[in-house]
């Protein structure tokens, strides 16, 4: 009688997969006619499974199985997937003595932005965003503050450079905002050809003392660099000027 039931077969899935680092990637397996059989999901050229059925055999949590019952579908889920996740992946399916093999290769692309989060009004603002693809890097990178699309604009002091390393198949693109206003503040976005994003909050500050939105604790560098700024030197002589008067006021020697 287990003779006569059909025999599993894989269903058409995208055998080419992409995302960017730090997205959820799904790996699809669909199977037609599995009946009590199991599919088993590795990382070429690795033998020891990844997920087997709802089992899972590796120790990351952020693998995991997909059943979909109305779609046949038994996918390999990789949550915050890295760069080292790129590879190509075997669904199988063992029946008979022999196993059903089909593979998936998963790219992983690269897109990060750095930068300084915050800034004294009247610094400049530097932001770098690095895109990098699997055989060759992206066109072009987008900028975008709050929505809107940046672009080199002397007149609004914004600059945008751009170069291609063709070793490490990166673009990399330099955002600069010669003297930060405080309408600098807000979210940057950078965009690649092939819709990768990230985005960083900048926030541009009128004085230290002055800014009592931000509750950060400052370090001995951020300290020494505030000291020696214009705005510290002021607040510097003040706090000078407000103890000297304080000793004379209440120095009992004081006529």
């Amino acid at each position: 009688w287990n003779d006569r039931l059909p025999t599993p077969r894989f269903l058409t899935v995208p055998h080419n997969v992409t995302y960017a680092q730090g997205d959820s990637a799904i790996l699809f397996c669909a199977v037609e006619n599995l009946g009590t059989k199991t599919v088993t999901w590795r990382k070429l050229p690795y033998i020891n499974p990844i997920v087997s059925g709802n089992r899972v055999f590796v120790n990351d949590e952020r693998f995991d199985s997909q059943y979909v019952p109305f779609k046949n579908e038994w996918n390999l889920v990789i949550q915050n997937v890295r760069k080292f996740d790129a590879g190509v992946y075997e669904c199988q399916v063992s029946i008979k003595g022999q196993t059903l093999r089909q593979n998936v290769t998963l790219n992983v692309q690269e897109i990060r932005i750095n930068g300084t989060r915050f800034v004294e009004k009247g610094d400049p603002i530097y932001l770098v965003c690095n895109a990098t693809g699997e055989d060759y890097a992206p066109d072009y990178i987008e900028w975008y503050k709050d929505g809107d699309l940046m672009y080199t604009d002397p007149r609004r002091r914004v600059y945008i450079k751009k170069r291609m390393s063709e070793n490490t198949k990166t673009l990399i693109s330099i955002l600069k905002i010669t003297h930060s206003l405080m309408t600098d503040s807000g979210t940057f976005v950078c965009r690649t050809s092939n819709k990768l994003t990230t985005g960083i909050k900048v926030e541009v500050l009128n004085g230290i003392f002055n800014n009592t939105s931000r509750t950060e604790t400052l370090s001995t560098k951020d300290t020494a660099m505030f000291l020696q700024s214009t705005a510290g030197t002021i607040c510097c002589l003040a706090l000078i000027q407000y103890f000297v008067k304080y000793f004379l006021i209440h120095n009992p020697w004081h006529p």
